[in-house]
């Protein structure tokens, strides 16, 4: 991470990496902005740094124990040792991005390439609490978190799965809104975007 000027000069430099990751590429995204607080989630760390007056904190520490997949540093030794272990869904957790409030810290977490889990911590008590995403045929939804607001979170959903997703709603805890007719949202071939509220 760099501090820069108006002129892209670099002012600081934060959060040093001293063992980069094996595997290339990044994953959501690295700052979060809430309310007048500012963080940083390095790729491929369980870690949440707060950045203030230019240097990095930090803040939160995603525990996952022993099924955190780069706590034994052997793990990212070589590329071929962290891509196995990426590509392994033996249950370690390999990748998380977190969305967060003031609120609730709401992750989607990775157990190998493929297994995705979703839930959330209350940031009040500590507690976790994890989403059942599987629909009836035993996949999970395809949901995808993309901004957490006020007190809804923001997230997309593919159209074919959407009929599934509201037959678990009781009628009055969903609306469609845009002027679209549920008939249309059914036939269409484009993600539905979801803003779901939470009491």
């Amino acid at each position: 991470m760099v501090f820069i000027d108006s002129e892209l000069n670099v002012i600081k430099k934060a959060s040093k990496i001293t063992n980069p990751s094996q595997i290339p590429g990044a994953s959501g995204r690295n700052l979060i902005t809430v309310e007048d607080e500012t963080y940083y989630h390095k790729h491929m760390s369980d870690s949440i740094f707060l950045i203030k007056d230019e240097t990095v904190y930090p803040k939160f520490k995603l525990d996952f124990g022993d099924k955190w997949a780069w706590e034994n540093p052997k793990n990212n030794e070589s590329i071929q040792r962290a891509m196995k272990m990426f590509l392994n869904e033996e249950g370690f957790v390999v990748m998380v991005n977190p969305f967060m409030n003031k609120e609730y810290i709401f992750l989607s977490y990775y157990q190998g390439i493929s297994n995705e889990q979703k839930g959330y911590i209350d940031r009040k008590s500590g507690r976790f609490y994890r989403f059942d995403m599987r629909k009836d045929n035993g996949e999970n939804y395809d949901l995808n978190f993309l901004e957490l607001e006020q007190n809804s979170l923001v997230s997309s959903l593919q159209s074919y799965d959407f009929e599934e997703f509201i037959e678990n709603l009781d009628e009055d805890q969903w609306t469609v809104r845009g002027g679209f007719k549920l008939r249309e949202i059914l036939y269409s071939e484009n993600p539905v975007l979801l803003n779901i509220k939470f009491k």
